[in-house]
C-alpha cells in the first residue's frame, strides 16, 4: 500500500479537525506536518497512553499515527493503526445510521 493510499484512507474516514483534539495530538499532529515523522509517532503513542481519549481523538490518533509510521518505514504497525481506524470508522457509521 502506498504513502499515499494510506493517507487518503485517512482523509476518507472524515475526522475532526484537530481544533478539537487532545493537546497531545494537537502537538503530534504539528509534528506530523513538520515532518518528524519519529516524534510525532512519539506524541501519538504518549497520547494513547494517557487513557483520556475520546473517540474523535483515537480517529485523529490512528489516522496521524499509521501516516507517521509509514513515513519512517513501519508498515506493520502502520497496517495496524489503518485497520484499527476502518473498524472505528465503520462502527461510527453504523452507530450514525441507526440514529437516523
Amino acid at each position: 500500500m502506498s504513502p499515499w493510499l494510506t493517507l487518503s484512507l485517512a482523509v476518507a474516514f472524515g475526522t475532526t479537525s484537530a481544533a478539537y483534539a487532545h493537546p497531545t495530538i494537537d502537538e503530534a499532529r504539528r509534528r506530523l506536518g513538520d515532518a518528524d515523522f519519529e516524534a510525532a509517532v512519539a506524541e501519538f503513542n504518549r497520547a494513547e497512553q494517557s487513557g483520556q481519549l475520546g473517540r474523535d481523538d483515537l480517529l485523529l490518533l490512528l489516522e496521524g499515527r499509521a501516516t507517521a509510521r509509514w513515513a519512517v518505514g513501519d508498515e506493520a504497525n502502520a497496517r495496524a493503526d489503518l485497520v484499527a481506524l476502518a473498524s472505528l470508522a465503520l462502527l461510527r457509521a453504523v452507530a450514525q445510521g441507526l440514529e437516523q
